[in-house]
Formats: C-alpha cells, sequence, structure tokens
C-alpha cells in the first residue's frame, strides 16, 4: 500500500515537472541567467581563488580607498550634469534642448563603460579606441534621434524613456558591434563566438 502512495506521488512529480507551463519557465530562467554578464553562467574554481587571494593580501586601507573613489568619477559625471539648467516640460521637447544635451551626454558616458567591457569579456578580440568611438558614438546619435522622434510624436517627455529605452539602445549597441567587425568574428568555427554568447548574450544572435 505505501509503495502504491509512493509510486503514484512520483508520478505526480513527474507530470507537474513535465508540464508545459513549468518547462517553458525553467528555459526562460536559463535563458535569462545566460544573459546575464556578471555571473558568467556559474562561478569558477579560479574566480573563487582570486578572491580568497585578495582577501588574505590586501589591506583595509585599500579596500576602503577603493570602494570610496571607484564611484567619484560617476559621481563627479551626475552632479555636472545636473548643473545644467532645464525649462518647464510644457514649453516642449525643442525648448527644451538643454535636456537632450544632458541626456546624450548621459548615454556617451554610460555607452562607453559598457562597450569597453567587451574588453574584458571578449580576450584577444580586436576592439580598438576608434573603434569603440565608433560604436557608442552611433549608437548613442541614433537612439537620441529615437527619442526626439518620440517626443515629436507622443508628446514631451516620453514617459519611461530611461527604463524602456534601455533595451532599444542595446539593440542598437549590438547592431553596431555587429557592423564594425567582419562576419568571420560571428562564425560558428570563431573562437568568439561563444565568449559572445556567454558574456553578453546579444552578440551570438546577430
Amino acid at each position: 500500500m505505501r509503495s502504491a502512495r509512493v509510486s503514484i506521488a512520483q508520478a505526480a512529480s513527474k507530470l507537474v515537472h513535465d508540464s508545459p507551463a513549468l518547462t517553458f519557465c525553467s528555459r526562460l530562467k536559463h535563458k535569462w541567467n545566460e544573459m546575464q554578464v556578471g555571473r558568467q553562467g556559474s562561478y569558477s574554481i579560479e574566480r573563487l581563488e582570486s578572491l580568497d587571494h585578495y582577501c588574505r593580501t590586501t589591506s583595509r586601507v585599500r579596500v576602503i580607498l577603493v570602494c570610496v573613489l571607484t564611484p567619484l568619477p560617476a559621481f563627479t559625471v551626475a552632479v555636472l550634469l545636473e548643473c545644467l539648467p532645464l525649462q518647464h516640460p510644457s514649453e516642449g521637447w525643442a525648448a527644451n534642448w538643454v535636456f537632450w544635451i544632458r541626456w546624450t551626454l548621459t548615454l556617451l558616458a554610460i555607452s562607453f563603460i559598457g562597450v569597453s567591457q567587451l574588453l574584458t569579456y571578449v580576450p584577444g578580440l580586436d576592439f580598438t579606441l576608434f573603434i569603440r568611438w565608433i560604436v557608442f558614438l552611433g549608437s548613442t546619435s541614433v537612439f537620441v534621434g529615437t527619442c526626439i522622434l518620440a517626443a515629436v510624436v507622443k508628446g514631451f517627455p516620453v514617459p519611461f524613456m530611461l527604463q524602456l529605452g534601455s533595451i532599444v539602445m542595446g539593440l542598437y549597441i549590438a547592431a553596431m558591434v555587429r557592423l564594425v567587425f567582419s562576419r568571420k568574428e560571428f562564425w560558428r568555427d570563431s573562437p568568439y563566438r561563444l565568449i559572445f554568447r556567454g558574456s553578453t548574450g546579444f552578440s551570438s544572435r546577430l
């Protein structure tokens, strides 16, 4: 009797785990984890050993200085951008030309830092400073133009421009990365393709 109950419970559990909804959610979660740049899919032994070595050999003063000084460049840029005066939103997108300058400078800073991370995540890639300038200037220019077009069509200010715009900006950056490199970097036998898939996620699908 007990074995029959166990068999029924196992069968019910298998049906639950094999259900289409749960399978879809599991695949969606797996794909989402693959796209996380910081996770890289897992934490390797080498990274744990590097962290342990850093904890054992680095002084507290250095750690405190790193924690305090690292945000200063971003904080300084943010404060300087806030110093630029803005007009009232009711005056429209054209009268708020200073806002578009602030928006462009913000996106230039964010996109340049984000694009430069490919140097770390894709070792050996010939990603020179000139190419990086082309990528982040091109993607930022097109995205700002898209935002201005949305302000003209839908009205100013555009709601959720930063939250929803980050998706569009990511697509523009991916397109620019695909344009500046030759097709061989994205071939199936390319040594960079697997690294692109593990580090950024979007580049492998271009």
